[in-house]
């Protein structure tokens, strides 16, 4: 499944890199991929233009799962259950050109032996496995040698939006890099996630 996704980020202007000095300016293409485009007159910042990505997320989902029962007589009786997906979502996250890449394969299966010993005492076994690895990775581009996976440049604040209908009436500033959100108070290049039942 593709969905379409739409950013419009502020990124700095051939004003602004023109000043840049000269360890800086080889970093000019990680803050806007080729894929998107300056929006022509819609900042009213001359340090920054204003860049739009139309770009598209990637969801694809493969799943199965198996159920046997079995009947011994009328006293016994047994069922196994199997289940595996893996699913894959790649999501741009910004007109920089950094994506999102995230892997789920859970996985569960349990067995179920079941005796009635008489009319009022039951004899149940019961045997389950449960496992949900999870990814979630940042992946950026090389630029000019430099790998803008391994870091995150982070301007804070927001730039007018002049000729953008429909827009708010500000953009925040691109972040390239390919950092993502762990939490609320860090970043990280990836997130495994290694669930493991409680003891």
């Amino acid at each position: 499944m593709d969905a379409g996704v739409n950013f419009v980020e502020a990124v700095p202007s051939d004003a602004a890199w023109a000043r840049a000095v000269p360890a800086v300016a080889p970093l000019r293409p990680g803050f806007k991929t080729d894929a998107a485009v300056i929006l022509p007159g819609a900042s009213a910042n001359p340090d920054f233009d204003i860049a739009q990505l139309q770009g598209l997320q990637k969801v694809k989902e493969d799943a199965f799962s198996l159920r046997l029962d079995y009947r011994f007589n009328n006293r016994w009786s047994m069922y196994a259950r199997g289940f595996h997906d893996q699913g894959t979502n790649n999501q741009p996250e910004g007109v920089s050109g950094r994506v999102v890449r995230i892997t789920d394969n859970p996985s569960n299966a349990v067995f179920n032996l079941q005796g009635l010993l008489s009319d009022r005492t039951t004899n149940d076994l019961k045997i389950g496995y449960n496992s949900a690895p999870t990814r979630i990775n940042g992946v950026a581009p090389v630029i000019n040698g430099i790998d803008f996976g391994n870091i995150v440049l982070n301007l804070s604040g927001s730039v007018a939006n002049t000729g953008i209908a429909g827009q708010g009436a500000s953009s925040g500033i691109v972040v390239p890099g390919g950092l993502v959100r762990a939490n609320s108070v860090t970043n990280g290049r990836g997130q495994p996630y290694d669930p493991t039942p409680s003891r």
